[in-house]
């Protein structure tokens, strides 16, 4: 964030501020979204490749969720919370992004688990029937 108030400068107008979220949300939003999903996954022990299949498979809600949720969070922070507490402000509203994520995460999970099931089921069933 520091990087997009030297850019832009401090948001003494509602136009600064959205100049502000709009770049955060452009460019800080996907590559925080898809560093999420890396991370869990290498701890999942998936590796990379997980992370990015299971970037591509919950981006779509995780871009409706954190565009209804982040523009709004960040212009309340640019526009009324002074700069010391905008630390502050955020970690807030990361706290609920991040159970946000982990929900989706875990809902992700629950979508393989089921799949690689049916999977095995179907290979079972051909292994008999042939």
């Amino acid at each position: 964030m520091g990087v997009i108030e030297r850019v832009v400068g401090p948001a003494t107008c509602a136009k600064a501020a959205a100049k502000k979220v709009a770049l955060g949300h452009v460019f800080l939003f996907p590559s925080y979204a898809f560093l999420f999903n890396v991370w869990m996954s290498g701890f999942e022990g998936k590796g990379l490749a997980g992370g990015v299949q299971k970037f591509r498979d919950t981006w779509a809600d995780v871009f409706v969720a954190g565009t209804g949720f982040w523009p709004a969070a960040n212009m309340i922070n640019f526009m009324y919370c002074p700069p010391a507490h905008r630390v502050l402000f955020l970690n807030c509203g990361g706290l609920y992004w991040n159970a946000f994520l982990s929900w989706q995460n875990a809902k992700q999970n629950a979508r393989e688990k089921r799949r690689e099931i049916g999977e095995g089921v179907g290979a079972e069933r051909g292994s008999v029937e042939g």
